[in-house]
């Protein structure tokens, strides 16, 4: 019979600890399954004018207009003053069905990362010199990655290329961006 006294009084001190000790006896799988609840709360990154945008910082838009041709064989965006050479081409490589950013000028570094940055968000890609008669920069994308398919083809206010230390080129955006990302998907 004193088994059973003992017993209950073993229970009922199982019993009084506080909820503050639930939480360390669950199971590592029921902790990943709370951190995997999707939060309710929009990504600051998706919000217009929050993320923090050096490419921005003092940068005047560029004179210029946006313009729609074919090079190569594929559809490209041009960006420049009227009556000269484009200072940054959005092109589609039809071949291997990748946007090609071109940037007029010289490499300022060997390894140098052409940043574009937009006012909902930036990424910066492998840059490198072109064989080409003028000097110009390039970097490639697969047109479904989400900064192209989804932040540059949704024709953002202003859109900033910046290589190394060399000052940004800040322009406006344009449909014809969306145009050339959105037909390079193939």
């Amino acid at each position: 019979m004193r088994v059973v006294p003992a017993l209950l009084v073993a229970l009922a001190l199982a019993g009084c600890g506080g909820d503050e000790a639930a939480p360390q006896n669950r199971s590592p799988a029921s902790n990943r399954a709370d951190a995997a609840a999707p939060s309710t709360e929009p990504p600051v990154a998706n919000t217009p004018g929050a993320l923090p945008a050096p490419e921005f910082a003092g940068a005047d838009m560029a004179k210029g207009s946006w313009t729609s041709k074919t090079l190569a064989g594929g559809s490209a965006a041009l960006f420049g003053p009227s009556e000269s050479e484009a200072r940054f081409i959005i092109r589609c490589d039809p071949d291997s069905h990748q946007i090609v950013f071109i940037r007029s000028g010289a490499m300022p570094v060997q390894d140098a990362m052409m940043h574009i940055a937009t006012d909902t968000g930036a990424t910066a890609f492998p840059a490198h010199a072109a064989d080409t008669q003028a000097p110009e920069v390039r970097a490639e994308s697969s047109p479904t990655l989400p900064f192209v398919g989804e932040t540059l083809a949704a024709n953002p206010a202003r859109i900033a290329v910046k290589l190394g230390d060399d000052p940004a080129l800040v322009m406006p955006g344009d449909p014809a961006i969306g145009r050339v990302i959105h037909g390079c998907r193939g």
